[in-house]
């Protein structure tokens, strides 16, 4: 595949062609308010492309990420950009989907635009590759005694398999939610975050972020958990030693 290296705001960047859009969403158009996020934050990052996002969260905010992403080519690109950065103490890159359940799954590549590609094929006039990746739940990612600041969802469509009852407990155990929506649900997820006592934003999708309404299809929750019922931990990889 080709690609190109970029750099934005000192974070070096290899490329693959087709990815452009996914650079501009987290540093132009900062869909997912880094600077929003504090210092020292730990971190997971599901879907994490080829790791703008989690770059930015431990290149910028000195946080700790856990990076999942199922995409074998993708993930590949992950790994060489944490290195590329000198960011491997910071960044756990793993390789798996985050669903609704643990095991092998049908994952769907979208060769035409890979940012796309998804457990949930929702495209019908895509060109999809279908292969068998590893899969992960929530469940496992924030046991009953882990707790992380951010949890940033980004899975083109399969967030409907993370963000509902069953995980409900592993959601309240973040401080904060970065999602991106798809399919008209983004008032279901409203509503099941703001019963677990999180305060929510709705927002359509790109910049200006146009008001929420049930007419758009997609666009990007941002939720916060009440301070009272939120204890800070460790988890993630060690930061000990840096600023």
């Amino acid at each position: 595949m080709n690609f190109k290296e970029v750099t934005h705001g000192g974070i070096k960047l290899l490329v693959p062609e087709m990815a452009e859009g996914v650079v501009a969403e987290v540093f132009d158009e900062d869909a997912y308010r880094i600077k929003h996020i504090a210092r020292g934050a730990t971190v997971i990052d599901i879907g994490a492309h080829i790791g703008c996002f989690a770059l930015r969260c431990a290149v910028e905010r000195g946080c700790a990420v856990v990076a999942f992403e199922p995409d074998p080519l993708v993930f590949g690109f992950l790994v060489a950009n944490i290195h590329l950065n000198g960011a491997a103490s910071r960044i756990v890159p793993t390789f798996s989907a985050v669903g609704a359940e643990v095991g092998p799954r049908d994952f769907y590549v979208n060769l035409g635009h890979p940012a796309g590609s998804s457990l949930w094929p929702d495209d019908k006039n895509a060109n999809y590759g279908r292969i068998n990746v590893p899969c992960t739940t929530l469940n496992n990612i924030l046991p009953e005694d882990g707790l992380v600041d951010v949890l940033k969802i980004d899975c083109e469509g399969a967030e409907r398999e993370i963000c509902t009852d069953d995980f409900l407990p592993a959601l309240t155990r973040t401080k904060r939610i970065v999602m991106e929506w798809h399919n008209y649900d983004g008032g279901k997820y409203r509503d099941l975050l703001e019963s677990a006592g999180f305060s929510v934003e709705l927002c359509g999708g790109r910049k200006p972020q146009p008001p929420w309404d049930p007419s758009i299809g997609g666009g990007m929750l941002y939720a916060q958990k009440l301070p009272s019922s939120y204890k800070p931990t460790g988890y993630g990889p060690s930061t000990e030693g840096k600023n």
